[in-house]
C-alpha cells in the first residue's frame, strides 16, 4: 500500500542568509527576505514530481471513444487495466466512481475528457465515492454554474488523480469529506495524492447554507465533518478567479475525534476577490473548528486577495488554545493580501493556536 509521507526542505542557510542581510544592509525585511533566497521555489517545481508516473505493469488495455465505453471499462476495471480515452469525449450528468481493487488500475484522460452537470440540482460532476487503487490522470470538470460541487469525494484510499480541471462549479469546486460509517461512499481518506487547477468556484451562491453567502464555498472544501481518519494525504492545488469564497483551500474539523493529521498541502491562489461583511472570505488558506494536525503546508504562494494568506480565527475555544503547533507553513509569500478593509490591520500569519511558520514573506505579520 502506498503511503503519502511528509519531507521538510527548508535551508537553513536560506534563514541565516536572511538575517545577516536585514542587519548588513539596514534594507526593509521584506526586501532582504527576497534577496536571501538562493533558489526560488514555484509551485511549477513543487509539483514537478507529477510529471512522472507512477511505475505501472499494464495487465490489460482497454482503448475508449466514448462516454457509455468509459463508464462501462470503470464498471469493469480490474486490477492492471489501463483504461485510454483515445478521443475527447464529453461525459454528461453525475458520474459516480466506487470501484475498490485489491491493486492498482489506471484511467487515462488526457485526451481530453470532459465531465459535465448541467441539471439544477445539488450535485456533482464526479463523485468519487470510497473508491480504492485507482490512479486518475487528466479530466476537465464543471456543474455549468449552477450544479453542485465539481468533484465530490467521500472516503477512497490510495486513489492519485494528477492534472485535473474544475471550473464553473456551482458549489465548491473540490469537496472531500468523510460520511457517517454506512452511509453509502464512506470511509476514511487515506493515502491519496491529488493535484490540480480551480476556478470559477461557488457561482450558485444558494447552494451555502451559510448566513453570508459565499463564505462557505471553496476551491477546495477538505475534511469538515470529520467522521472517520483524513490522514497522510498528499493535496497539490492551483486555485485562481474566483468571487464567490471562503477560501481557495478550507482545511478544518467539526468534531473533536479523528482530527486530519500527517497531510501535505502545496498550494498558489490568485484574484480571490469575495468581499465580506460579516464572516470570512476571500482567503488563501483557511483552518477552522478542531483544526488539523501535523499538516505540512510546504508550498504557500497567495496573490491579490480580498482575504488572509493563511487564517485560523475560527478555531472553536474547546479546541484548546495550542490545536495547531504540530502544524508547519514551510514556505510562504503573500502579495497583495488583505484588499477587504476589514483585514487592514490583521497579521498576513494567523498564528493563532500556534500554528508554525518557516520561511513566509512578509515574515512576522508585516505587511
Amino acid at each position: 500500500m502506498r503511503r503519502i509521507t511528509t519531507t521538510k526542505c527548508l535551508s537553513v542557510k536560506r534563514k541565516v542568509a536572511a538575517a545577516v542581510l536585514v542587519l548588513a544592509l539596514g534594507i526593509g525585511a521584506f526586501a532582504a527576505y527576497e534577496l536571501a533566497g538562493t533558489t526560488p521555489t514555484t509551485y511549477a517545481t513543487e509539483i514537478a514530481y507529477t510529471k512522472t508516473r507512477p511505475a505501472f505493469k499494464v495487465e490489460r488495455r482497454v482503448a475508449v471513444t466514448t462516454a457509455a465505453q468509459l463508464r462501462s471499462a470503470i464498471s469493469d476495471i480490474r486490477p492492471g487495466d489501463l483504461v485510454t480515452a483515445t478521443s475527447a469525449f464529453t461525459v454528461r450528468g453525475e458520474t459516480i466512481i466506487d470501484e475498490r481493487l485489491p491493486a492498482r488500475a489506471e484511467i487515462d484522460l488526457t485526451a481530453g475528457v470532459e465531465f459535465v452537470y448541467d441539471g439544477r440540482d445539488n450535485l456533482p460532476a464526479l463523485w468519487l465515492a470510497n473508491a480504492e487503487n485507482l490512479d486518475i490522470f487528466g479530466g476537465d470538470l464543471s456543474t455549468s454554474d449552477r450544479g453542485g460541487d465539481c468533484v465530490r469525494w467521500t472516503g477512497s484510499q490510495h486513489v492519485l488523480w494528477w492534472g485535473f480541471t474544475l471550473h464553473d462549479c456551482g458549489g465548491t469546486g473540490l469537496d472531500v469529506f468523510t460520511l457517517k460509517p454506512g452511509a453509502n461512499g464512506a470511509g476514511p481518506v487515506e493515502g491519496n495524492d491529488i493535484q490540480g487547477e480551480i476556478w470559477k468556484t461557488g457561482q450558485h451562491r444558494a447552494w451555502d447554507p451559510h448566513a453570508e453567502k459565499c463564505t462557505g464555498l471553496h476551491g477546495a472544501n477538505l475534511a469538515d465533518a470529520n467522521y472517520e481518519p483524513f490522514e497522510h494525504n498528499r493535496i497539490a492545488l492551483d486555485v485562481h478567479d474566483t468571487a464567490c469564497s471562503g477560501a481557495a483551500i478550507e482545511f478544518g474539523s467539526s468534531r473533536a475525534t479523528h482530527v486530519p493529521s500527517h497531510n501535505t498541502i502545496i498550494l498558489t491562489a490568485a484574484d480571490l476577490s469575495f468581499v465580506s461583511k460579516t464572516q470570512t472570505g476571500g482567503n488563501c488558506f483557511g483552518t477552522w473548528g478542531y483544526g488539523i494536525r501535523h499538516t505540512d503546508i510546504k508550498y504557500l504562494q497567495c496573490d491579490n486577495a480580498a482575504g488572509h494568506p493563511y487564517w485560523a480565527h475560527g478555531m472553536f475555544q474547546a479546541a484548546g488554545g495550542r490545536a495547531l503547533a504540530t502544524d508547519t507553513v514551510e514556505f510562504g509569500r503573500a502579495r497583495d493580501v488583505r484588499l477587504n478593509p476589514r483585514y487592514a490591520s490583521d497579521a498576513d500569519w494567523d498564528t493563532t493556536d500556534g500554528t508554525v511558520f518557516q520561511d513566509v514573506v512578509p515574515p512576522g505579520g508585516a505587511r
